[in-house]
């Protein structure tokens, strides 16, 4: 599997991957096709190795009124914080790590710290946090 996905960057994944990443800033910076756009860097990694997305660590405890619950034990700003957020820092703090992370995972040395900059993008761009 490790020799498809590496035949696959070679020949498809760094090309395609930078369309993708175009396609997805330029979707970005309309109010319509944010939520397209967050879509799709949700799925980049893919798009570039084929690897499946990180997942992140969901803690699990026992409520006290019976059944269980799920944590991932982080801060959701409101939706006006997140807002001028992206307004103000987000979408050049975005474009300037997606160019980085892109760059650094067309250097085949650099392509773990590129694809742990490159999953943490929607989360850079919006501060939306993914449970």
């Amino acid at each position: 599997m490790v020799l498809i996905r590496a035949i696959y960057f070679v020949l498809v994944g760094w090309w395609i991957s930078l369309i993708w990443i175009m396609i997805a800033y330029i979707l970005g910076l309309t109010i319509i096709g944010l939520p397209f756009s967050l879509m799709m860097y949700n799925i980049l990694p893919q798009i570039i190795t084929l690897k499946p997305k990180f997942k992140e660590n969901i803690e699990e405890y026992k409520s006290k009124y019976g059944g269980w619950k799920y944590s991932t034990n982080k801060i959701e700003f409101t939706f006006v914080i997140r807002a001028v957020y992206y307004i103000l820092i987000g979408w050049w703090l975005g474009g300037f790590l997606l160019f980085l992370g892109y760059i650094l995972c067309i250097t085949i040395i650099g392509l773990p710290v590129g694809l742990l900059i490159l999953n943490r993008i929607p989360a850079i761009l919006t501060l939306k946090r993914n449970y």
